[in-house]
């Protein structure tokens, strides 16, 4: 199946698709043993493929795929045409893309969960361990000069400055909800808004009623 502004897709790709090409990229279905293989057609922006862990585009010029791989075809940076190859097959019926973005945003909310657990058990340590560490250097000697007691503050913040450097709660949320956000659009070719946590546990988009 050729694909692109005048291919032979089941749905339209608009003219305001910027950097889609006439004949951009073919799909071919082998019906023997369910191989599919996606093929640039030497377009002019690029054929890209949705990597389904991190959520980053790479180009492609022939690859494999599954039915519910993500598709653009031109840059990234512009308003190309994204799709799930399942649409080749069942062009309207969008049930399976949006259950498997509902099943990506748990997925995603689980991790941010377990990052919020970390970070709940890293405020403990960071409060515990500075008392810790004074009263074992208390143990050690009783000299209460001032240099004994700036090494002792010194010694008592370390473990927390070496957990903060080691896992940061704010940063790792971040990339979390930046890698979600890849997974968060339509599955419908036409529209491709951006669903909020609702619109996807409601499996339904709100600008299109795609469900």
């Amino acid at each position: 199946m050729i694909i692109g502004k005048n291919g032979e897709q089941p749905f339209k790709i608009n003219d305001s698709a910027v950097g889609v090409s006439r004949q951009h990229a073919e799909v071919e279905m082998d019906g023997n043993d369910g191989q599919w293989t996606l093929r640039d057609l030497n377009s002019t922006n690029g054929t890209y493929l949705r990597d389904e862990q991190t959520g980053d585009f790479h180009r492609v010029t022939s690859v494999s795929i599954t039915p519910m791989s993500f598709i653009r075809l031109g840059s990234t940076n512009s308003k190309g045409c994204t799709f799930y190859a399942r649409q080749l097959q069942a062009p309207g019926n969008f049930r399976e893309e949006l259950q498997y973005i509902y099943q990506k945003e748990k997925e995603y909310e689980a991790k941010k969960a377990q990052v919020e657990k970390s970070a709940k058990m890293l405020r403990i340590i960071q409060t515990a361990a500075p008392l810790v560490i004074l009263a074992i250097s208390f143990l050690v000697t009783r000299e209460s000069s001032m240099t004994v007691m700036v090494i002792r503050m010194a010694s008592a913040s370390i473990p927390s400055i070496i957990l903060q450097l080691l896992f940061d709660p704010k940063k790792k949320l971040k990339q979390i909800n930046a890698t979600a956000d890849n997974f968060r659009y339509c599955p419908n070719p036409a529209c491709n808004h951006k669903l909020s946590s609702s619109d996807i546990k409601e499996m339904n988009c709100p600008y299109c009623r795609a469900l």
